[in-house]
């Protein structure tokens, strides 16, 4: 059971000077929209890991279904995903199309859980 099931206010309180600050703070709902479709493009552990591999080096289908292990077309419905977000780009270079990580915020978020691997291995 977290905090948020354990503590309940014992009385109403709406502090409208509060709630007006806050209002003020928020960014506009297309932010919160387009946010939500990236963090939900980053709803399968698949999708996390191509968005990682990306982030190393652009890729193309073959190379991310050898280094997944899976078959293009899985891929290619993950990176649809993606793509379809704006998370990542796709690039044509002569008869290979290869994607790249576009969304600064989704490279931010999933870099930011293998900093501790990455200091480790430059250490």
């Amino acid at each position: 059971m977290s905090s948020v099931d354990r503590i309940k206010c014992s009385t109403y309180n709406n502090d409208l000077l509060r709630v007006e600050r806050v209002r003020e703070r928020l960014s506009p709902n297309s932010t919160h929209e387009r946010l939500a479709s990236v963090l939900a493009s980053l709803g399968h552990p698949v999708r996390v890991k191509i968005v990682q591999a990306l982030c190393f080096e652009p890729l193309c289908v073959c190379e991310l279904a050898a280094l997944l292990a899976m078959s293009s077309p899985a891929v290619m419905h993950h990176l649809r995903t993606l793509g379809d977000a704006g998370v990542i780009n796709a690039e044509r270079q002569g008869k290979f199309v290869v994607y790249s990580v576009l969304d600064a915020r989704a490279r931010n978020l999933v870099l930011s859980d293998m900093e501790p691997q990455l200091v480790g291995a430059t250490s």
